[in-house]
């Protein structure tokens, strides 16, 4: 059966991070230490591409927000999640993690 309530077991955290010219290895949005969650990012920049993936290094990266574009999904917790972006300019990205219940 479907059900639009979302429980939570522990923290849910509330993020804004800058990414700094030219980082393409990586900034840690999920690390390891955090259980099984659920996952909202949005790419808050207007002109500017980000990434998302398992690695720090942009050849990993398996999901792309454009600008404005948002993504919502489960996260397993046991592997780190990054955000890059492949850019000559700051990026901006707004997260939430919510904790899972099990």
């Amino acid at each position: 059966s479907v059900t639009d309530k979302l429980s939570v077991a522990g923290d849910v955290i509330q993020r804004r991070i800058i990414i700094a010219t030219g980082t393409n290895n990586g900034v840690s949005i999920v690390p390891t230490s955090y259980n099984k969650c659920y996952v909202y990012a949005k790419n808050i920049d207007t002109s500017i591409t980000l990434t998302l993936g398992a690695d720090n290094d942009s050849t990993a990266d398996w999901m792309t927000l454009a600008p404005g574009e948002f993504a919502f999904f489960p996260w397993d917790g046991s592997v780190e999640l990054f955000a890059n972006a492949n850019s000559s300019t700051t990026a901006v990205l707004e997260y939430m993690l919510f904790e899972a219940t099990a």
